[in-house]
């Protein structure tokens, strides 16, 4: 391969950041989409209605349609990251799973968005919807975190802080998972305009098991931290997660006492992604050895077994 035609992993870097923000950023534009009760503001897809392809100059066209916009540029930009693992040199295998993995979560989340529209919103579809959005952030998350290495970055869960930390993404994602559910037997429909509100589930329950999950989260982290301290490392990680935990756990206060108001259960959802991300980031810190590290442990493991 000719030096014109490679990619170097600085600028490698500025894309996985950029498929990083709008990964980030459709996730809360997606909850706005809901919490406006904007779904069905373009009623077919993918054209806005069977008439149009733009919108009417309308509050809940242009909510939903923005947001479709907004696939677009993702889109682009997950299609140059995968594509830019192959002009990168030396070859990063970690990266290209990373960006193929973002890809194509990215072309079953437009499949499903417009079976969504196409199916009036049904509620566990919707959920779904959302769960892909939380799983393509954790792919977008392991990209930026292993492009920050000079070297292949391997996962390793043979040790007790690999352990702890996927113990604690397990719950993190059940939280998750227990607030789509939230959410879908809550009062937003999506479709606030249709006079549409399917509904799912026992929403008491989803909120009970919510709330518990969350502080038994939180219990986890707390403990991590204090585990971690001892040794000094990941403090600054650990730190931010606890802080965003305390301002999710008052925003869900808030937002129970208060009728959910549309714009904190929106700061909720937004801090909920921010607490994914820091997990995430977490864990793969905890889970990684560079092509170095996995070397040494290699030639460990073989010592180790010579001797015994």
């Amino acid at each position: 391969m000719s030096r014109s035609r490679t990619l170097s992993l600085a600028r490698y870097r500025k894309i996985v950041a950029l498929n990083f923000f709008f990964e980030f950023l459709i996730v809360v534009t997606g909850a706005t989409v809901r919490l406006t009760g904007s779904g069905l503001g373009c009623a077919h897809w993918p054209r806005c209605s069977s008439t149009r392809t733009l919108p009417e100059m309308s509050f809940h066209a242009l909510i939903e349609f923005g947001n479709r916009m907004i696939s677009l540029p993702l889109l682009v930009v997950a299609v140059t990251a995968f594509a830019g693992t192959w002009w990168l040199a030396p070859r990063r295998p970690d990266l290209r799973l990373g960006a193929g993995l973002v890809l194509a979560g990215v072309v079953v989340q437009i499949v499903v968005g417009g079976l969504s529209v196409l199916y009036e919103l049904p509620p566990l579809l919707i959920s779904a919807h959302f769960v892909i959005s939380i799983l393509i952030l954790a792919a977008a998350t392991w990209s930026l975190h292993a492009s920050r290495s000079e070297q292949v970055v391997h996962v390793r869960t043979r040790t007790r802080e690999a352990g702890a930390a996927l113990a604690v993404l397990i719950v993190a994602a059940t939280v998750i998972c227990a607030g789509v559910l939230t959410t879908a037997g809550g009062p937003y429909s999506g479709a606030e305009a249709r006079g549409i509100v399917e509904r799912f589930g026992n929403w008491h329950l989803a909120v009970t098991v919510h709330a518990r999950g969350a502080y038994v989260f939180a219990a986890m982290v707390v403990a991590l931290t204090l585990w971690k301290r001892r040794s000094r490392s990941g403090a600054r990680d650990l730190g931010i997660l606890t802080a965003l935990i305390v301002v999710q756990i008052t925003l869900g206060e808030i937002q129970y006492r208060s009728n959910l108001p549309r714009g904190v259960v929106l700061a909720h959802i937004a801090t909920a992604a921010s607490i994914w991300v820091t997990t995430c980031l977490i864990t793969f810190r905890a889970c990684s050895a560079t092509e170095l590290d996995h070397r040494m442990i290699d030639r460990s493991d073989r010592s180790d077994t010579v001797r015994a």
